[in-house]
């Protein structure tokens, strides 16, 4: 039986199911592939901002247990693109790249229609869906800041 970490996020602390409904949906996956989850990660404070959650420290203990290279593990389990974070495209896949090169942790998209297989057409669709996610977290940003300034008027 192939070991796999899972990693969880949400963006806020009103968002009450949204750790366990990925839970659900991640330990789902795995036992369809005959994987155990073996380690849980989620930001320290229960949620994270997808554009730092490199700077969580829950996010940086998982990336110094994968260089150690003594944990067992063939993948990384996450929800779907956004939950992995909202970085820019070319830092997600950076992050990517890392755990597959340095630790031969492959990370796993359980909800998204990828595999995640380094083929061109799949590669594409990655990106694609990363620019997505990081470009959906910068709009909200912006309405959200506009809101507050109409709010404080």
């Amino acid at each position: 039986m192939e070991k796999a970490w899972a990693f969880y996020r949400r963006s806020t602390d009103k968002q009450e199911l949204s750790i366990s409904d990925q839970r659900t949906e991640c330990q789902a996956y795995a036992a369809r592939m005959g994987w155990v989850i073996v380690r849980e990660f989620e930001p320290v404070k229960g949620w994270g901002s997808g554009l730092t959650i490199d700077q969580d420290p829950s996010f940086e203990q998982m990336v110094r247990e994968a260089e150690t290279g003594a944990h067992g593990v063939r993948y990384l389990l996450v929800y779907d693109v956004s939950c992995f974070g909202r970085l820019q495209p070319e830092d997600k896949i950076y992050w990517e790249r890392y755990f597959k090169k340095r630790s031969g942790i492959q990370i796993i998209y359980a909800k998204d229609d990828f595999k995640n297989d380094g083929s061109t057409l799949d590669t594409l669709s990655k990106v694609l869906k990363h620019g997505e996610a990081h470009q959906f977290s910068m709009k909200l940003s912006e309405t959200t800041l506009r809101g507050a300034k109409s709010h404080a008027a």
